[in-house]
């Protein structure tokens, strides 16, 4: 234990704050932005007056493997509910998801979301 405290000592005598090692110095450094929101990208199925219509799509499109969700979105007077697929990290990845629906969905488009 002595041996270890000795060490502890001698390491912080030998590198004083002035002293800081030159490779410390030269690492490469990346600057983070916490406050940027993540980038997710969405394939809209539908958007429907009725829940009950876009809760039928929905379980339909989950038998097939598909994660969804039913968003509610007021325009004007009237409410929707938009059935989406995803969410995905790219639009690529929407992509390839939205190639692999039945030709029914095939007016289905990409939504991307900050």
């Amino acid at each position: 234990m002595k041996i270890i405290i000795y060490l502890l000592l001698f390491s912080i005598m030998l590198f004083s704050k002035s002293e800081i090692p030159k490779y410390l110095n030269s690492l490469p450094h990346t600057n983070i932005n916490l406050n940027k929101k993540q980038e997710l990208f969405y394939i809209q199925v539908g958007a429907f007056k009725n829940k009950k219509y876009a809760l039928v799509v929905q379980k339909n499109l989950e038998k097939l493997s598909y994660s969804t969700q039913i968003t509610k979105r007021q325009v004007g007077i009237s409410y929707y509910y938009k059935l989406l697929i995803g969410s995905y990290q790219s639009r690529e990845e929407a992509e390839l998801v939205k190639k692999t629906l039945p030709k029914k969905y095939e007016g289905a488009f990409i939504l991307w979301e900050r």
